[in-house]
Order: structure tokens, then C-alpha cells, then sequence
């Protein structure tokens, strides 16, 4: 009787322990697909700095959710008509201004990019006239993803470096 009753409970055990191994490989599977697409999303958003301003809007809105937070050393945004109001301010100021991905990682809904920004200085940023310089500053990023759009990205930059590029500060023992 005990043999009986051991051999359906160890049956139901293997298909119990066959159901769960599935779902693990299933979210898993869930997980690395989310883990792509949220690279292929923070890509899009560095893609979307070589768009004149009209096409970048369109793309930010598509990527990014409308009370989108940003944040970085010399700005904050909060909601899509800020960013854009940021977005063109850059624009302006550094016409031929290309992002560029150095390093990406992503952890299901967080992505940490490090990234370079170069270009020409040509109109008004914080306060500095343009200087015609040209400008290579690098800076990192943690994004946050929800329900498969940016919510938020906070943002650390060589703003020092900038103004020294572009002359508004000298470097210690220069005149």
C-alpha cells in the first residue's frame, strides 16, 4: 500500500519540479527580452541627439513616458515640454552636437550608459555666447524604465570640463 501510494506523489514531484524549471526558463527568457529592449531604447534616445529638433521631439515622445524626469548637475526637467525646451537649448548651442555610447548595461527595468558628447560651441549654453570651440565631454547615466518607456534618467556630466573647453574658466595656473 505504501509503494502505491510513493509513486504517484514522486510523479506529481517530477511534473512539479519540470513546471517550475519551465517557468524559470520562461522568465528567464521574459527577462533577457526586456533587457534587450530596454538597450534598444536608451540606444534610440541617444540616436534621437543626431535628429533636427521637429524629428527628435517625435522620437522622444515616442521612447520617452510624457511626465518623463530628468536630471543632471545644471538641469531638471519634468514632463516632455521641459525636455524639449532642454533638448533645443543643446541644439542651439551646439548645432553638430553627436552623442555616442561608450558603455551600456541593463538590469531588467535600469540601464547605466556611459556616453561622449562632442561638437562646436556656436550659440548661448548656461550662460556662456558660443566660442566656436570645439567641445568633447563625457558623462553617465541611470535610466529607469517603466512599462516600456524612459520615466526617468538622472545624469552626471563633466560640466567643468565643458567650460573649460570653451574658455569660460582656465584650468589652475593658467591666466
Amino acid at each position: 500500500m505504501k509503494r502505491l501510494f510513493i509513486i504517484p506523489f514522486t510523479a506529481l514531484f517530477v511534473v512539479a519540479c519540470q513546471q517550475t524549471e519551465l517557468e524559470t526558463e520562461e522568465t528567464t527568457v521574459a527577462a533577457e527580452a526586456t533587457e534587450a529592449d530596454n538597450e534598444r531604447l536608451v540606444r534610440r534616445w541617444v540616436d534621437a541627439w543626431q535628429l533636427d529638433v521637429e524629428a527628435a521631439e517625435a522620437e522622444f515622445a515616442e521612447i520617452a513616458a510624457a511626465d518623463l524626469t530628468f536630471t543632471s548637475p545644471t538641469i531638471q526637467t519634468q514632463g516632455m515640454d521641459e525636455w524639449m525646451g532642454h533638448v533645443g537649448a543643446v541644439k542651439a548651442a551646439f548645432p553638430d552636437i553627436d552623442f555616442i555610447v561608450e558603455e551600456l548595461f541593463v538590469s531588467r527595468d535600469k540601464v547605466a550608459i556611459r556616453w561622449r558628447g562632442q561638437g562646436t560651441h556656436e550659440g548661448d549654453f548656461l550662460g556662456i555666447p558660443g566660442t566656436g570651440q570645439p567641445i568633447d565631454v563625457g558623462g553617465t547615466g541611470i535610466v529607469y524604465i517603466v512599462d516600456g518607456k524612459i520615466q526617468t534618467w538622472i545624469e552626471h556630466w563633466d560640466a567643468l570640463g565643458l567650460m573649460q573647453q570653451v574658455g569660460a574658466i582656465s584650468m589652475p595656473g593658467e591666466s
